[in-house]
């Protein structure tokens, strides 16, 4: 787990020294790409620590505005410690976002992501486990410094639900819970 945070950080560090290419060399977004990222959750009574992969593609683009499609695979645990359980989630997800480039080599947008997983007890089988549904709003920032790999972090806010909320923390009503979430992670475009 550190060593993953160490690593993005680094890699963080590395993408922001390098110089840049000039804006005649670099194609800022391609069509296709691949991510990489790490998520936490930023609330005092839950830690969760998530990783996802996925693969995104171009939407549309007109220079200006750029909107992209991800679909993500997110897998992790989380921890809800005023209950002292330990959950494992995995999902598939599918993210949209819109946004701009600035100066050629920063990239903000919005996004809205939703997806459908199973979450379970610690030691419970991924198929074991009764199905769960989020959905999420938020923002973020890439630096596009490389040709091919930029470096991107998200903030946003999130809720899930499942009936595994309401049986086993009964302080998330009726099985739904809110959270804060901030992403650092990689992408490479192709």
């Amino acid at each position: 787990m550190k060593k993953a945070v160490f690593l993005v950080i680094v890699l963080f560090i590395a993408v922001s020294i390098i110089p840049a290419q000039t804006e005649e060399d670099q194609s800022v977004m391609r069509r296709f790409g691949f991510s990489w990222g790490i998520s936490f959750i930023i609330q005092p009574d839950v830690f969760q620590r998530t990783s996802s992969m996925g693969i995104n593609f171009q939407v549309f683009d007109n220079g200006k505005l750029h909107i992209r499609n991800h679909i993500i695979y997110n897998g992790g645990v989380l921890n809800v410690e005023a209950e002292g359980i330990k959950y494992t989630r995995h999902s598939i997800s599918d993210k949209i976002t819109v946004g701009t480039i600035a100066n050629g080599f920063f990239h903000s947008y919005g996004f809205l992501e939703g997806g459908m997983g199973t979450c379970g007890l610690e030691k419970s089988g991924i198929f074991e486990n009764p199905l769960y549904g989020s959905i999420e709003l938020g923002g973020g920032l890439e630096v596009l410094a490389l040709k091919h790999l930029s470096f991107f972090a998200e903030i946003g806010f999130f809720g899930n639900i499942s009936e595994l909320f309401k049986d086993n923390a009964p302080a998330y009503d009726n099985g739904f819970m809110m959270q804060q979430k901030i992403q650092l992670g990689l992408r490479a475009y192709l």
